[in-house]
């Protein structure tokens, strides 16, 4: 049998366990400034091409779909860099850079159409993200058991950027009366997804058995 050390702990300790170690956290938080930039796009861009665009409720709802579908493709294609080689940092600063300067002009005051869609669609190539971080679970568990843990807390980092994005873009387009002032939320988030990346970078290269942070000393080492 194996021994007591290599068993899974409580539900606690595992949560624990996870949360203290710094790769975990950091891919969540990457995954959550990714999903507060994509949904609070994918919500408002009916609202924005319907409204702003003068664009009929079907075609507004094909070229969402459409959207989407460009977003779908940036996951196969970071799945793909990441089979080359391509560092999971790398891909995250790519994807943020990407939808922060998007933003930009998507959001700018009378941007022809001919212009913002194909900004839409590059912004969507923003997807190239998830694989990178979804593929960083086992990497950075801080044990084989806990990798299912390990996962849980980045999809919740992916839950907690769907939360605050939307209402965030809402709440400042409506105090300015416009969309002007909505790539604050998403460049600023995209901003501090570079930084994560940044960190993430300086976790992936430093020598093995140098943690980052101290682990809590089991019990069994007492």
């Amino acid at each position: 049998p194996a021994s007591s050390s290599a068993r899974p702990g409580t539900l606690g300790r595992d949560m624990r366990d996870t949360l203290l170690a710094p790769g975990p956290l950091t891919l969540a938080l990457c995954f959550s400034t990714y999903a507060l930039n994509y949904l609070a796009m994918v919500g408002f861009l009916p609202t924005i091409l319907v409204h702003d665009l003068r664009l009929d409720s079907g075609t507004a709802a094909y070229l969402t779909a459409f959207a989407v579908l460009a977003n779908a493709g940036g996951n196969v294609l970071g799945g793909v860099l990441m089979q080359h080689g391509t560092p999971r940092w790398k891909l995250i600063i790519a994807s943020h850079v990407i939808m922060g300067t998007t933003s930009i002009g998507i959001f700018w005051p009378g941007m022809p159409a001919i212009v913002l869609y194909p900004l839409v669609l590059l912004f969507m190539t923003g997807g190239i993200l998830p694989a990178s971080v979804f593929s960083g679970a086992a990497r950075h568990a801080p044990a084989p058991h806990l990798m299912a843990t390990t996962n849980g807390v980045i999809v919740q980092g992916a839950a907690v950027g769907q939360f605050i994005g939307p209402p965030a873009v809402a709440a400042i387009a409506s105090a300015a009366g416009g969309w002007q002032l909505s790539p604050l939320v998403l460049a600023g988030g995209a901003a501090f997804g570079i930084a994560l990346a940044l960190y993430l970078r300086v976790l992936e290269t430093r020598p093995p058995g140098r943690p980052a942070v101290p682990r809590p000393q089991s019990m069994e080492s007492r």
